[in-house]
C-alpha cells in the first residue's frame, strides 16, 4: 500500500490466490529460465512425476524425482543419482544431536507418558530374599499408597515361587521380577512405565 497498491481480501470480495502455480506458469516460468536440469521439490508423488515429464517436454536437458537420501551429482553432461546417505528425523538432546529414534529418547517418552519403577531386590545364594525390597517410582507409586505395598507383596510372591532349578539363574529371576511389576502396574494402572530391575545377590 505503501507504493499506491490497492489490496483486495476476502474481506473485499470473494477472492483467492493460490501460493501453487498452474501447468502454464510454470512452462512460462520454465521458457524464462531454460533449465539444463530440473529437480521437482514440493507435492506428492505424482505431481513430482508430472513436473518430471513436463520439463522434459519443454526443454529440460534431465530431470529428477528424489527420495529422501538421494545424493544427486549435478553434473551439466551426465547427472545422476550417486547413492543415499541414512536420514531421519533428529532431536537436540542437551550438547548433542541424536536420532529421534534413539533409545533414549523413546525412554524418555515412555516415562512422561507412564511414569518409571526401579526395583531393587537382594537375595541370598539359594534366591532368598534378604531386607525389604526397594522401589522407586517417579510419576506413578506414591510411597506411602496401598498400590505400593501390593507391588512389594507381588515382587516377594514372584521370588518366592522361583522354580528349584532356576534359582541360580540372575536373569530368569529379574525377569521373573520384571514380569511381576509389569503385570501388577499394567492391572492396577494401566500403564506400561520404564521398568527397570536390580537384583543382587549376596
Amino acid at each position: 500500500m505503501a507504493t499506491g497498491c490497492k489490496i483486495i481480501t476476502d474481506k473485499d470480495g470473494l477472492v483467492h490466490v493460490s501460493g501453487h502455480p498452474a501447468q502454464e506458469e510454470v512452462k512460462k516460468l520454465q521458457q524464462i529460465l531454460k533449465p539444463k536440469i530440473v529437480v521437482p521439490v514440493h507435492g506428492d508423488a505424482l505431481q513430482l512425476l508430472e513436473q518430471k515429464k513436463l520439463s522434459l517436454s519443454w526443454g529440460a536437458k534431465a530431470a529428477f524425482t528424489l527420495e529422501e537420501g538421494d545424493i544427486l551429482q549435478l553434473n551439466e553432461d551426465s547427472p545422476e543419482i550417486m547413492g543415499e546417505v541414512p536420514v531421519g528425523c533428529l532431536a537436540v538432546d542437551g550438547k548433542k544431536i541424536v536420532p529421534i529414534s534413539a533409545n533414549v529418547i523413546k525412554k524418555r517418552r515412555q516415562m512422561i507418558d507412564a511414569g518409571s519403577v526401579v526395583a531393587t531386590v537382594v537375595i541370598d545364594q539359594n534366591a532368598q530374599l534378604l531386607g525389604n525390597v526397594q522401589i522407586s517410582s517417579f510419576g506413578l507409586l506414591a510411597q506411602d499408597s496401598e498400590e505400593y505395598a501390593k507391588l512389594i507383596k507381588a515382587i516377594k510372591k514372584a521370588v518366592a515361587d522361583i522354580q528349584e532349578d532356576k534359582k541360580m539363574s540372575d536373569e530368569f529371576i529379574k525377569e521373573e521380577i520384571r514380569v511381576a511389576i509389569r503385570h501388577f502396574i499394567t492391572r492396577t494402572f494401566g500403564k506400561k512405565p520404564l521398568l527397570e530391575v536390580h537384583l543382587i545377590r549376596i
